[in-house]
C-alpha cells in the first residue's frame, strides 16, 4: 500500500497546480503566498504539457489585468 502514498506524484502536482490557478481567475488575484507555491512547483517538479498551458493561461491573464498580484500585508504594532 505505501505505492498509494507519494506525496508528489505527478497528477497530485498538476491537480493542485490547476487549483491555484483556476482560484487565480475565479478571484482576479493572485496572493504571494500561492504565488511563491507556484513557482516552487515549477522549479522543482517536472511539469506534463498540459501544466505549461495552464501556466501560460495565467501568465496571459495577469499580462492582460484580468488577475492582479497582490501586495504583501504588513501589519503594524
Amino acid at each position: 500500500m505505501t505505492h498509494l502514498m507519494k506525496p508528489t506524484a505527478p497528477s497530485a502536482i498538476s491537480d493542485e497546480l490547476e487549483g491555484y490557478i483556476r482560484r487565480a481567475l475565479l478571484l482576479g488575484q493572485l496572493s504571494p503566498t500561492t504565488l511563491t507555491r507556484i513557482q516552487s512547483l515549477i522549479t522543482q517538479h517536472s511539469l506534463s504539457d498540459q501544466d505549461r498551458r495552464r501556466l501560460a493561461i495565467l501568465q496571459d491573464a495577469i499580462r492582460d489585468g484580468c488577475i492582479q498580484l497582490v501586495a504583501p500585508s504588513t501589519t503594524q504594532s
